[in-house]
């Protein structure tokens, strides 16, 4: 073949030296990942709060999150139980009672030959 020099090659010719693709490493991947031990007593804290955390990507993060849940008021034994009582009743009750039976929607019969009232 016959490159001529006024146009610039499109890829590497045979015997030019390719450097390696470098990997790609997001911005926030400078730190390492939060230890088990570091998520294990974030969830402890949020439990003996009553607080929630957003996960940390980084060890920095959990620390942080770590030293807010730290400062908070510690709640009781029973009020996380009636909070988590309350949560558990509005889930079952969902969206206008959903979990109610509409007795004229109700189906008559069994399997294939099951029909509308």
């Amino acid at each position: 073949m016959n490159h001529s020099t006024d146009e610039a090659p499109l890829g590497p010719l045979d015997g030019d030296y390719v450097r390696p693709a470098e990997p790609y490493v997001p911005d926030d991947c400078d730190e390492p990942r939060p230890t088990a031990k570091q998520l294990s007593y974030l969830r402890a804290l949020a439990d003996r709060t009553g607080q929630t955390f957003a996960y940390p990507k980084t060890a920095s993060q959990a620390s942080h999150e770590i030293r807010r849940l730290q400062g908070q008021k510690r709640t009781s034994r029973v009020e996380r139980r009636v909070e988590r009582k309350h949560i558990a009743d509005a889930i079952a009750r969902g969206p206008e009672n959903a979990a109610n039976v509409d007795v004229d929607r109700e189906t008559e019969g069994y399997g294939s030959t099951a029909t509308w009232r």
